[in-house]
């Protein structure tokens, strides 16, 4: 009995901690986005740039006149335009489409909930982010415990600085780490129950989705000529290398341009 007594006070305390772990990190990612946006707007997260912002002309959402908080930017840009701009957003990404658009979670479900606006996707972005580091601690939290580990280590995780910039920056890792970590703790823990093969499902349902935007917003985009290079995202059906060289003047086969047309991934950069 006495036994058993101790043994629900271990366990209670183990969840106490689970739950500080998670408040520590909740706290921190508050204060530091309250001071960010105060200081700064929210749009810090995004990072956008004036290069990227002047990439193309084709959408009336994407410009100059979000105002920019670098030269340069940063990659979370890239998401806000696919949520804010599904359709145009590609032709202010160039080379980065397959990459972005391979990705399409985060975005998607800011610009969902965010309603496509620029002035709401920058919250959406955000929260979401917040929101995968949290239940990511939390899974980490719960894992440690049933392993006997403090759950005090789970504070760890979800202050490390590699996983908080992904957040401050509004990138799509937080909810990769989210989606491991609380995949590796289900397995974990077993007691299955059927909505986990529900779950499974509707993972399993969005790759075909994902397929789509890519095909739809990429390999089906028309080729782009940007100076000497030509982005086209039809040409993708495998690795080639094609080089022609000059041979000589009476060849009938010489020219007087290189010609190297690689296909990678889901696009062809062709330099002439």
């Amino acid at each position: 009995m006495v036994r058993h007594g101790v043994e629900q006070g271990l366990a209670l305390t183990q969840r106490r901690r689970v739950a500080e772990a998670l408040v520590v990190v909740a706290a921190f990612y508050a204060l530091f986005v309250w001071l960010r946006i105060d200081q700064h707007s929210v749009k810090w997260f995004v990072h956008l740039g004036r290069r990227f912002e002047t990439a193309a002309h084709t959408s009336s959402k994407i410009g100059p006149q979000l105002g920019a908080q670098s030269k340069i930017g940063y990659d979370g840009q890239y998401y806000f335009a696919i949520a804010v701009d599904p359709e145009h957003a590609r032709d202010y990404l160039g080379f980065r489409a397959g990459y972005v658009y391979g990705r399409p979670v985060l975005p998607l479900l800011a610009g969902g909930l965010g309603g496509g606006s620029v002035r709401v996707v920058p919250y959406t972005l955000l929260v979401i982010d917040l929101i995968a580091v949290l239940v990511a601690t939390l899974a980490v939290g719960l894992w440690l415990r049933a392993r006997g580990i403090s759950p005090w280590w789970s504070a760890v995780f979800g202050l490390y600085p590699g996983l908080a910039s992904t957040v401050f920056r509004d990138l799509t890792e937080p909810l990769a780490f989210a989606f491991v970590a609380a995949l590796v703790t289900r397995v974990s823990l077993g007691g299955w129950r059927w909505w986990d093969l529900g779950l499974a499902g509707i993972v399993l349902g969005t790759q075909p989705f994902t397929e789509w935007l890519i095909h739809v917003f990429v390999l089906h985009a028309k080729p782009k000529q940007v100076g000497s290079v030509k982005i086209d995202g039809h040409r993708v059906s495998g690795i080639d290398a094609e080089q022609t060289v000059p041979l000589g003047p009476g060849d009938a086969t010489s020219t007087d341009k290189l010609v190297i047309d690689v296909t990678v991934g889901v696009g062809s950069v062709t330099v002439r």
